[in-house]
């Protein structure tokens, strides 16, 4: 089990991006925002003690820019910058690989390589994975000299409210357009199966999912097997179906991704969409990462079937209200 709090650590929590507009009707006083208000209260509170993190990550910064309408964007900017503090989550392609060389020498009892992925970190390039550019903001986002520190959280909300329309919507339009495509091409897949029982469409949507992982992370593989004297062959003859199910349980990223997204795949009813795997990449390094995650009724509902409330040691919540019992 992860434990996610340490003594004088404050709380991770996680809210996707519809619980981030809630809070901004309440900050901003409009009346479809007055049961939210307790929530906001609590967590400006949490944030101003340093008893609560609010990050936020790539997901939240895209579904902001996709907003036509700049004041809209600008005001639901100001609460991210404002709650967050400019804290942010790192995307699954850079916490997994750094996972894949914690669990190749723990699946040959090897000592560890590394200890754990840099999760949490500081302004949106972290967020997107990428170096920081302007250290100086970075850093004037803890300053004692509260002015200082107000300055920079307003770079930050100009910033995530992409206040230039001609990079803005061609940059959302080009993210659209490939988010949509690789939604269709997964729904196709999944309808080859539709037809099959149960057990083999679970067969099949892992198959997947593992050839994909492979195909992926082949190099980061066979740089963390060099690295205790292993080759590819050895990895695959050693391990067996049972030794290869506990590699992929041991990655906390890829448990998450492949165990949801196979049940998300039998909902036949609906129809996979560019959100959905949106909500995949965030909940794949939120819930195993984070203390409390507030998300969708569905996505909380299909992670505790599969225990991952309990294996990861994380609060699920749908209902924002209930966080106040948290922090």
């Amino acid at each position: 089990m992860l434990i996610h709090r340490k003594p004088n650590e404050p709380l991770a929590v996680y809210i996707d991006q519809m619980q981030w507009i809630n809070l901004g009707r309440a900050y901003h006083q409009r009346p479809d925002g007055a049961s939210f208000e307790a929530a906001l209260k609590k967590i400006q509170n949490a944030v101003q003690k340093k008893t609560a993190r609010i990050p936020f990550s790539r997901e939240h910064v895209l579904e902001t820019m996709k907003m036509g309408d700049a004041a809209r964007r600008q005001r639901l900017a100001q609460v991210i910058a404002e709650l967050s503090e400019g804290w942010t989550i790192a995307p699954w392609e850079k916490v997994n690989p750094v996972e894949l060389t914690m669990s190749v020498p723990k699946a040959f009892n090897k000592p560890p390589l590394i200890n754990s992925p840099l999760v949490f970190g500081r302004g949106i390039e972290f967020a997107f994975g990428e170096p920081v550019h302007v250290r100086s903001i970075i850093d004037s986002l803890d300053s004692p000299i509260e002015l200082k520190k107000r300055m920079a959280i307003q770079f930050l909300a100009i910033i995530l409210s992409s206040p230039y329309e001609s990079l803005r919507k061609p940059g959302i339009d080009n993210y659209n357009a490939r988010m949509n495509a690789t939604a269709d091409d997964a729904d196709r897949i999944r309808k080859l199966v539709r037809n099959h029982n149960k057990d083999l469409r679970y067969r099949a949507f892992t198959a997947r999912h593992v050839y994909d992982f492979f195909r992926v992370r082949q190099r980061e593989l066979m740089e963390s097997l060099a690295q205790i004297g292993l080759r590819i062959d050895d990895f695959f003859d050693s391990l067996g179906k049972d030794g290869l199910t506990k590699f992929f349980e041991d990655m906390p990223t890829t448990d998450i991704m492949m165990n949801l997204r196979n049940q998300r795949n039998n909902q036949f009813e609906k129809v996979i969409s560019a959100n959905d795997l949106n909500d995949l990449s965030f909940l794949a390094v939120a819930i195993p990462y984070c203390d409390v995650v507030i998300t969708e009724k569905q996505w909380v509902d299909l992670a505790k079937r599969k225990g991952f409330d309990r294996k990861y040691n994380t609060v699920l919540l749908s209902d924002l209200a209930e966080l106040a019992n948290y922090i």
